[in-house]
């Protein structure tokens, strides 16, 4: 009542809406709060806003009795520079961007030798926005859809022209189209990318048919006996993966259009090392690779059908979904816990994943796992190198390059001395 105008109503408003932004503590949020407030209304400039200062920096506190300036744009701001002259004439203009994101990154890996937390250089202006890493190579997705590489080019399909140590490199994929997603596995030889039309690219190695091609093939066995009175046939379909185990090198492909998927429209991949996982628009999930076991003839995940699928993620031996509706499933090797069971039980909501099929999936790892304790003494046994990421050295096994195998580009010195 004793407020006509309203402006004891609109002070304590904006009073509530600096100490909600101060708590967020999200600088650009504050910044556009005093913009909105203070510069684009002007009325709301000439009110008493109180408030209770709890804390503020020293260098605000040692400016109260100098003239002070506080100054917001959205992204970026234009310098002028004029000649000092009575008809001021523009000398320069020089466009500012305030400020950009820096990406970090820490770890070992065979493309990039500095352990400790340090900064990537791109090398380019353009502001990324997705970030992954394989075993030899790493990608990034900028804001305008590009996909930039580095590492090991050798390994994307790329025979000749690619970056040097540490330098970023733009993929060439067919046409140009804008990525909007990708996915790499956890120290996977392959990535997925998902562009603006929703077509799916591969790139990088397929050894157990991650790229949908030949994903896997099936064989009949029947077998039959006869007792008096009683005649048996038992007919059994047994599932292989192509390639599976052998010693020679998949060639890696630059990206390639997924044939497989050609009349489906992807929004979401994932990835891991020998698996390759795809959700349509229409709420169907695809997998191919090692873990195409869970899938019918058409690479759709069996028991997930009648569910919308809106986003999956994969460790090295187990899958996790996200439905429409907000369930998660999970299937797949559960020994730690991963499948978030308390026991190795293959079930979800009366949904079996079975326990043979998962089995089946994880019989190549497991083998490298039980191999290596086995064989303690051994780097690796006569004819399998295995890979040791933290120094490169001459294996004394099997004569290879610890780090980078058969296809060290060091391979054909002479002057290469095992254990060296």
């Amino acid at each position: 009542a004793n407020d006509p105008t309203g402006q004891d109503i609109t002070a304590l408003s904006c009073a509530c809406l600096f100490s909600l932004v101060v708590a967020w503590g999200d600088t650009g949020k504050i910044l556009q709060a005093v913009s909105a407030i203070l510069t684009n209304n002007g009325s709301h400039a000439c009110q008493t806003i109180q408030g209770h200062v709890y804390n503020s920096t020293s260098r605000i506190r040692n400016r109260k009795e100098k003239r002070s300036w506080l100054g917001f744009a959205q992204d970026g701001f234009v310098v002028r520079i004029y000649t000092m002259s009575s008809d001021p004439a523009l000398q320069q203009e020089l466009q500012l961007k305030l400020a950009r994101k820096c990406l970090h990154a820490c770890g070992i890996s065979l493309f990039d030798l500095e352990k400790d937390l340090h900064i990537i250089s791109t090398g380019f202006d353009e502001e990324a926005a997705l970030l992954g890493a394989g075993r030899e190579f790493a990608l990034m997705k900028t804001a305008s859809g590009k996909i930039y590489y580095t590492g090991k080019y050798q390994s994307l399909g790329i025979k000749q022209g690619g970056p040097s140590a540490g330098k970023w490199v733009e993929l060439p994929i067919t046409k140009s189209p804008k990525i909007i997603q990708f996915s790499v596995g956890h120290d996977g030889s392959h990535a997925l990318l998902v562009a603006e039309d929703g077509s799916v690219f591969f790139t990088g190695s397929a050894s157990k048919g991650e790229d949908g091609e030949s994903s896997r093939r099936f064989s009949n066995y029947k077998y039959s006996y006869a007792t008096p009175g009683l005649w048996v046939l038992i007919e059994i379909n047994v599932l292989f993966p192509l390639a599976a185990k052998s010693r020679r090198q998949p060639k890696p492909y630059k990206p390639k259009k997924m044939i497989k998927l050609e009349t489906k429209i992807a929004v979401h991949t994932a990835c891991n090392n020998g698996s390759s996982s795809i959700v349509t628009k229409d709420g169907e999930l695809y997998m191919f690779g090692k873990d195409a076991i869970y899938s019918d003839s058409t690479c759709q995940v069996t028991d997930l059908k009648g569910h919308f699928v809106t986003q999956v993620a994969m460790g090295k031996a187990h899958t996790c979904v996200l439905t429409k509706n907000g369930e998660v499933w999970t299937f797949g090797v559960n020994n730690k816990g991963q499948c978030g069971r308390d026991t190795g039980a293959m079930s979800q909501a009366g949904k079996a994943f079975g326990v043979e099929s998962m089995a089946t999936a994880m019989d190549e790892d497991l083998e490298d796992e039980l191999e290596d304790k086995e064989e303690k003494s051994m780097m690796c046994q006569p004819g399998m190198h295995k890979w040791k990421l933290d120094q490169c050295m001459v294996c004394t096994v099997c004569g290879d390059c610890t780090g980078y195998g058969a296809s060290c580009v060091s391979s054909g010195r002479p002057d290469r001395v095992p254990g060296g």
